[in-house]
């Protein structure tokens, strides 16, 4: 964990990056990573204060760095418990690849496939252990606009559930989703 420690510190605040800017038509900008990092505005989240905005970036960093640690962590586990393949790279024996496999796999069960994920939980049948289709109201908080489009065109995700949205101006982060039996009224 030391040596990926060093590694983690150098990439997040010394070597830099190129990134397409989007507010300079598509330029190029070479930044360190830590300063991609926006800060949470008070603007968005009235709910916090101005000292949490200040801070916002460093702990977003710790976050980060915690987060990452718990993946090497458990990358290095399951390396331990795992036998060498015969090309000398440790093999998963659910995903058939390296440690790289697995950290796609959870990549995209967090990120890539997030709101199909997310659409299945919410629609699985009520006899699964991970269903909610029983539940007569439950709550979503951060939805993006793009998993609402998606909601919108599920007719299996329609026909268990109706959607109630925020009418505060940060629609978006506080949607309600209902189950059809609670009546539509809250």
């Amino acid at each position: 964990m030391d040596v990926w420690w060093n590694h983690w510190k150098t990439y997040m605040f010394l070597e830099p990056v190129t990134i397409a800017s989007k507010s300079s038509g598509g330029e190029s900008k070479t930044l360190k990573v830590y300063e991609l990092i926006q800060p949470i505005k008070k603007s968005k989240y009235p709910a916090i204060t101005s000292e949490e905005e200040k801070i916002s970036k460093p702990l977003q960093v710790l976050t980060l760095a915690i987060f990452d640690a718990i993946l090497v962590h458990m990358m290095n586990t399951l390396q331990k418990e795992l036998p060498p393949s015969s090309s000398g790279t440790w093999k998963s024996h659910n995903s058939g690849g390296d440690w790289s496999s697995i950290r796609n796999t959870i990549c995209n069960k967090l990120n890539k496939n997030k709101n199909n994920r997310i659409l299945e939980i919410l629609t699985s049948p009520q006899t699964s252990s991970n269903s909610y289709s029983s539940h007569d109201i439950l709550f979503l908080q951060e939805v993006g606009k793009s998993f609402l489009s998606n909601v919108k065109q599920n007719s299996q995700f329609n026909d268990l559930f109706e959607l109630h949205l925020s009418q505060e101006p940060q629609a978006t982060s506080r949607e309600v989703i209902c189950h059809q039996g609670c009546g539509g009224s809250l």
